[in-house]
């Protein structure tokens, strides 16, 4: 957890700024892969090993897929 903001929320105002930045969230708690599920965002379950964290950061950087469909992007997560 991060004070004062959640990693949707940032996610959102990094995508306001910079729209083609990629942004790959990360989370422990069992509910995170409904990010990828409903909202299209890149994400990354904890724990995981660094080839995983390898693979899905050139999955991010490198994919072909560009939209991550900031449009119904849901901040309450």
């Amino acid at each position: 957890m991060m004070p004062g903001i959640s990693g949707p929320a940032l996610a959102l105002k990094l995508k306001e700024s910079r729209p083609e930045m990629r942004v790959m969230l990360m989370s422990g708690y069992p509910d995170g892969a409904l990010l990828v599920l409903n909202y299209g965002w890149y994400f990354i379950q904890k724990p995981f090993v660094a080839v995983q964290l390898v693979a899905k950061i050139n999955e991010v950087l490198y994919g072909e897929v560009r939209d991550q469909g900031t449009d119904h992007f849901d901040v309450r997560l």
